[in-house]
């Protein structure tokens, strides 16, 4: 998709080592990298998470500014990162479906911006192959999302992602408490 100047969106869980993974994409990839993130209220921190995420490259984006990115132009092709599978702050703009045998919020965000500048949706799985050493790999979830139904392409990546957290639990961040709260 680089090579067709192409931008995507990259969309992913808090699954395996997600943090290296994204720190050394910059590196792998034809793409100029951004992630979007929720800022810490403490500046200190905040500024310490957004430096060691970024040096190598992969730019930060709060999330109240998403939006401005999409609407960039660059020479580059962007791949903009969304880490879907945390619990949504409002349960009324949630995505529900049933993951993990339990009714589920998803946040929306990534199949929002996909429909709306039309860019493909890829999904990202880290696995695990021993210890230090993992890969990343990637999986086309629509090249297309204007005309997929509304809740298709978070529905094919919670299915995505739900596998890899069958195949081997204890490698998703369980501590986010993405059940705490409900419809």
């Amino acid at each position: 998709m680089a090579k067709k100047k192409q931008n995507i969106i990259l969309i992913g869980g808090h699954y395996n080592n997600w943090e290296m993974s994204a720190q050394k994409m910059p590196l792998e990839c034809e793409h100029e990298l951004f992630a979007i993130y929720k800022p810490l209220r403490n500046k200190f921190f905040d500024k310490k998470m957004k430096d060691s995420r970024g040096k190598f490259g992969l730019r930060m984006i709060p999330m109240k500014e998403t939006k401005n990115y999409f609407h960039t132009d660059n020479e580059k092709p962007r791949a903009i990162i969304f880490g879907s599978d945390q619990s949504p702050s409002n349960p009324k703009n949630a995505h529900w479906i049933k993951f993990l045998n339990q009714e589920s919020g998803f946040l929306f965000g990534a199949e929002k911006y996909a429909k709306e500048f039309n860019w493909p949706v890829v999904y990202v799985s880290i696995q695990k192959i021993k210890r230090g050493t993992y890969e990343v790999s990637f999986k086309l979830i629509t090249d297309q999302p204007n005309i997929e139904p509304k809740g298709k392409i978070i529905n094919d990546f919670a299915n995505l992602l739900e596998a890899d957290i069958n195949q081997n639990p204890p490698f998703w961040l369980w501590t986010h408490n993405r059940w705490k709260k409900s419809k």
